[in-house]
């Protein structure tokens, strides 16, 4: 099988390694706090984002001796107040506090990728894409100078792979987009139901891929039947594949052919082929960072990336769509692909928790007991914040009307009966 070419000619990088995002978050009153630990091999794209969002890194914790050894790791420092700050990732965060007559709100918010220029990006895609192209005809043209097969594989380059690479990268695109939406587990429990889903998309990718290859020329009816079968020697048929594509007979010499074609096309290529392989398509798409970053994330196959970050609490949260570790006092987020690239790997997302302080004061003077917290205080203080004056004064009145309603009297107010008064006011139009 000639599983060089078909690599080469796929533009797939198969270097692999482990490269992890370590974000720690601590409130520090109005601000906070941020520390961001990344492996100094991210992309270099990655590093710039984060040296623009908070400077150069501190001095970088190294495991190994000698002062001439390249830092393994690079850890940033920043303060993040306020709302609309930088997270050095392409995303906007926020840390408010909230407050109202009945108590405050203190409401962390993260978002990536909701600013990503998806059309334009995916227009720069092709030229990305066409860079890799040109990449593997020139070491093709350079190693191969003069073979007689030379010409077949440049034409099949021209006219099939390079075509069909193109359209590949977009559905795969979108495949991959669908397949970021499942959840981590099954979101009615710890049940199965995470696992079927990924099962099902798992089906619904390898049917794509038969169709697309049935469709397209690559394989035959017999061939496809047996791929959705799951009876097809994936290794044997890539040759038949290849072989037909060249127009090769695939007798015994043709075999015999296409094992020295391997050979010949392997040594056209260096080891390092998929840094030349990501650095073309950089350098084609300089003016869409974000891109070559998603590029990078999904080429290297067998490259994984860990994203963890934690906002330490003294409490657990009102609410979050996060995973609070009660032993350890944290909100945390996790996340498996470049941050920096959501919203091409990945929908856009949002990392949320909000925390209810009562004002204990006026509640009871309003109540008669502390009844309002957790989220429905987190609402009331967001409504109260987005209302107008013209709102608020109407909702103060509601307020005191149950204050002056239990005034002199050792009568509980059920919280829910002001919340809904209080709110049907602030949130009407």
């Amino acid at each position: 099988m000639i599983r060089t070419m078909s690599i080469a000619l796929a533009a797939a990088s198969l270097t692999g390694c482990n490269l992890n995002y370590a974000i720690e978050l601590q409130p520090d009153g109005e601000r906070l706090l941020r520390r961001t630990r990344v492996d100094a091999e991210i992309e270099p794209a990655e590093i710039a984002a984060l040296k623009d969002a908070y400077g150069q890194p501190a001095s970088p914790s190294n495991d190994s001796h000698g002062k001439d050894t390249p830092p393994k790791r690079l850890v940033f420092h920043g303060i993040d107040s306020g709302s609309g700050w930088p997270d050095g990732f392409g995303g906007r965060g926020s840390w408010i506090r909230y407050d109202s007559p009945l108590g405050s709100a203190d409401c962390f918010l993260e978002c990536l990728g909701g600013d990503i220029p998806a059309l334009s990006d995916i227009l720069a895609l092709q030229d990305g894409i066409d860079a890799v192209i040109s990449l593997c005809r020139k070491h093709l043209r350079e190693g191969m100078k003069n073979h007689r097969m030379l010409p077949r594989i440049l034409r099949l380059i021209d006219d099939r792979v390079g075509p069909d690479v193109r359209d590949a990268a977009i559905l795969g695109w979108a495949l991959l987009f669908s397949y970021e939406t499942l959840p981590d587990r099954d979101t009615t429990g710890d049940g199965p139901g995470a696992g079927r889903l990924a099962d099902h998309l798992q089906t619904r990718i390898e049917e794509a891929a038969v169709a697309f290859l049935w469709q397209r020329g690559w394989i035959t009816p017999a061939e496809a039947a047996a791929l959705i079968n799951h009876d097809a020697d994936f290794s044997e048929l890539t040759n038949r594949v290849i072989t037909r594509a060249l127009h090769v007979n695939m007798d015994r010499d043709g075999m015999h052919q296409m094992g020295l074609l391997e050979d010949d096309v392997s040594s056209c290529f260096p080891e390092d082929f998929d840094d030349d392989v990501n650095a073309a398509f950089a350098s084609a798409v300089s003016g869409h960072p974000r891109l070559a970053v998603a590029w990078a994330a999904t080429s290297s196959i067998l490259t994984s990336r860990d994203v963890s970050v934690r906002l330490q609490a003294t409490e657990r949260p009102a609410s979050t769509n996060g995973h609070w570790n009660d032993e350890h006092q944290y909100v945390e987020w996790t996340l498996d692909t470049a941050p920096l690239a959501v919203g091409l790997t990945a929908p856009p997302l949002c990392w949320s928790a909000s925390w209810a302080t009562p004002n204990e004061t006026e509640q009871t003077r309003i109540l008669g007991h502390v009844g309002l917290g957790g989220e429905a205080l987190v609402s009331f203080c967001l409504a109260w914040n987005a209302a107008s004056e013209e709102q608020r004064k109407s909702t103060l009145d509601i307020i005191d009307s149950f204050a002056n309603a239990r005034h002199g009297t050792d009568i509980k107010v059920e919280s829910t009966d002001l919340l809904g008064e209080c709110l049907r006011v602030l949130q009407s139009y």
